[in-house]
């Protein structure tokens, strides 16, 4: 079924798994103890002789976890981008090897899992129990730089992950920038619980008959905005609020610098157009969701069904039936199979409602 990430998937969630100790950031990474490679094993290990060849991403998972299994797309994109300049990418599961084998090799689709990085099975819980914390929620992952320091820790979707990557090889990314990093992140977190307390007061006055702009609220999503530029929930904030109040010059504004800031990020693009679709008619700008719907397709090489897809939509609604149609059967061609059914249907609609547009407009 095509994704619809929209704004709910802004706060990412996580699955559970109970472990008992974690290093910090700036800590030597612990050993990585394996039962089993279920694909092709590294070259080296954190701690190894050639560990200072690399910089590794170590990610915990499971086959059960749904959100362990929408970041495995993005963790092969990195795998193929940035392992060529020394990127290894180690995913470890507490589950049985033959569980993650029959991951790997028969899910629901009919086709194998694309894990082209290093899939392990760990030693009897040992390397979950040296890296996780008690009930530490997954998927969960850590960035370990060439001198085989911890820097950076969170979710494998979050924009920081990629940055710390690729500053972690060019040696710029360091324990003291992840360490400011999980400051900002907790500073954000403390301005994010102060905003919710702020929307719900102005929803409240709003409901009394107020008009009143929430001056300290806008205030607090600025900051938000400065602390953490690439997190979407500012923005979408902001530009939720600028609605109500009826003052769209300025949200024009907003989805200007939210368009230049998200750019190169194909997933936040999409939850920009998908919050778009939440907005009602008058409120939406068509101009940024079919310059970012073009943008994702651009940067998923038109590889992504889910991408072409949304591109389809975006197409219909501004009234480009025919390219609405050629999208999505472009989507339907590169669908997963359990998958082709929902795409066809879409694409009948689409051929419907240019057939209907003929016939009303003669």
């Amino acid at each position: 079924m095509q994704r619809s990430p929209g704004i709910a998937l802004i706060a990412l969630a996580l699955c559970v798994v109970s472990a008992a100790a974690a290093p910090s950031i700036g800590d030597k990474a612990p050993a990585i103890k394996v039962a089993k490679w279920l694909t092709t094993a590294p070259a080296a290990l954190p701690g190894d002789k050639d560990a200072g060849k690399h910089v590794y991403l170590i990610e915990f998972w499971a086959t059960w976890c749904g959100p362990c299994k929408l970041s495995i797309p993005h963790l092969a994109e990195l795998h193929r981008t940035l392992g060529k300049d020394g990127v290894t990418i180690i995913g470890i599961s507490s589950e049985e090897p033959a569980v993650i084998e029959k991951f790997l090799g028969k899910p629901k689709s009919g086709k194998p899992v694309d894990m082209p990085y290093h899939v392990a099975a760990d030693q009897a819980g040992a390397t979950s129990a040296a890296w996780m914390i008690a009930d530490q929620g997954i998927p969960h992952s850590f960035v370990i730089d060439k001198t085989g320091v911890v820097v950076w820790m969170g979710h494998p979707m979050d924009p920081d992950m990629e940055r710390a990557l690729k500053g972690a090889l060019a040696g710029t990314y360091t324990a003291q920038t992840g360490k400011d990093a999980a400051a900002a992140a907790k500073k954000y977190d403390d301005l994010l619980n102060m905003a919710r307390a702020g929307a719900e007061q102005f929803e409240k006055t709003r409901a009394e008959g107020s008009n009143e702009s929430p001056v300290e609220l806008f205030k607090i999503i600025d900051e938000m905005a400065a602390v953490k530029p690439h997190e979407l929930m500012p923005h979408l904030m902001k530009r939720h609020f600028l609605g109500e109040l009826g003052r769209m010059e300025e949200i024009l504004a907003v989805d200007a610098k939210l368009e230049a800031t998200m750019k190169d990020s194909p997933e936040s693009l999409q939850q920009i157009i998908e919050f778009q679709f939440e907005r009602s008619l008058g409120e939406r700008n068509p101009g940024l969701m079919l310059r970012a719907a073009r943008r994702v397709e651009e940067l998923t090489k038109g590889k992504d069904a889910d991408a072409l897809a949304l591109l389809a939509r975006v197409h219909c609604e501004i009234g480009m039936i025919d390219a609405a149609i050629a999208v999505q059967d472009r989507a339907v061609g590169i669908a997963d199979v359990d998958d082709q059914a929902d795409f066809k249907r879409v694409l009948q609609y689409y051929k419907a409602a240019k057939d209907l547009a003929a016939v009303a407009g003669k």
